[in-house]
């Protein structure tokens, strides 16, 4: 079983990165030219403590600002490390780079919170492959694509991160679970956009872990 473990998680891997292999300098698109290339906020990391209090820093149009200060500190630490190591503070290698790790991190846990849960109903050690199954499914599954080419899609890629990290932790820490749980969902409260189905979202984590 161990090895049937090692072996389909080294395919899954191979594929995903196959599947990505020629996104990493795809150009911005759409909502990026006011989120990411004009707006000037994001070219200071000095900025990041802003981003927590004025929503207007999201956004070089006024109208479209939302509080999601997550999201616009990994967009300068993105610039910062283009600028760094490139020279050229908009170069999408490090804005692609990033997306890609959250998502990598995202996947990870999927699959331990998926063995947890399975491992409830299940006697036997087949729990893990159907996690893996279900995890290899969702990464290399087309409607990701536009989350993990566009870069300020990755609010979408960020917040679900530290939403499963609040189950996760919910399901596995009995005595700190609160804690963790609270915590992480506000991360993912400051990560995400704020409509109908979010809000609900979070305020479900909140009552759920009280």
């Amino acid at each position: 079983m161990k090895y049937n473990l090692i072996l389909i998680s080294a395919v899954i891997a191979i594929l995903l990165i196959m599947a990505y292999s020629n996104h990493w300098n795809n150009d911005f698109h759409f909502d990026d030219s006011h989120t990411v290339q004009n707006n000037i906020f994001i070219r200071s990391i000095k900025n990041i403590p802003l981003f927590f209090k004025d929503c207007s820093t999201f956004s070089s149009i006024p109208s479209h600002g939302s509080y999601r200060p997550v999201v616009s500190t990994t967009l300068a630490l993105d610039y910062f490390l283009a600028q760094t190591f490139s020279g050229n503070g908009y170069q999408t290698f490090w804005y692609h780079l990033s997306t890609f790790i959250f998502f990598l991190l995202q996947l990870f846990l999927m699959y331990f919170f998926y063995a947890k849960i399975l491992s409830t109903t299940q006697n036997n050690s087949g729990y893990r492959l159907v996690g893996l199954f279900a995890v290899g499914w969702y990464a290399l599954n087309p409607v990701m694509a536009e989350t993990i080419n566009y870069v300020i899609s990755r609010s979408d890629s960020i917040s679900t991160f530290f939403r499963d990290t609040s189950f996760y932790a919910l399901s596995i820490c009995a005595r700190c679970k609160k804690i963790l749980f609270v915590s992480n969902s506000s991360i993912y409260w400051c990560s995400c956009k704020t409509n109908s189905l979010n809000v609900c979202t979070y305020v479900g984590c909140l009552s759920h872990s009280l």
